[in-house]
């Protein structure tokens, strides 16, 4: 069965003198979603990253350090950025609001998106 496509927002910087989690993550998902061409540099990204993504995936975060996957909505998460917090990468932190769910391999990354995309999220 064919995957649907649907935009992925990434967002975060290369670091130099090693592959990041972005690039994995374009590298692994490009024939199961689209991407945008946004980063931290771009101007405006904040608010039209929502409008053109039904998922962010954001590498590091200023104010916890984590990577995070938002999800496009109309919901404030903070006063410069709008959606919500769907999932965390890696180490389980505790936050309010958000599913118990903890993303720590490219597989389980796509499976998520798969379900949102298929949720009334």
């Amino acid at each position: 069965m064919k995957k649907t496509p649907f935009f992925v927002g990434i967002v975060g910087h290369k670091k130099s003198g090693k592959t990041s989690l972005i690039e994995i993550l374009t590298k692994e998902l490009k024939s199961r979603a689209v991407f945008t061409g946004l980063g931290y540099e771009d101007e405006g990204f904040k608010n039209d990253i929502f409008r053109k993504c039904d998922f962010v995936f954001i590498e590091g975060d200023t104010h916890s350090g984590y990577p995070k996957i938002y999800v496009a909505d109309d919901n404030k998460l903070r006063d410069d950025i709008n959606g919500k917090i769907v999932a965390v990468w890696g180490k389980q932190i505790e936050l309010e609001g958000v599913p118990n769910f903890n993303l720590s391999s490219i597989d389980d990354f796509c499976v998520f998106l798969q379900t949102l995309k298929n949720s009334d999220l």
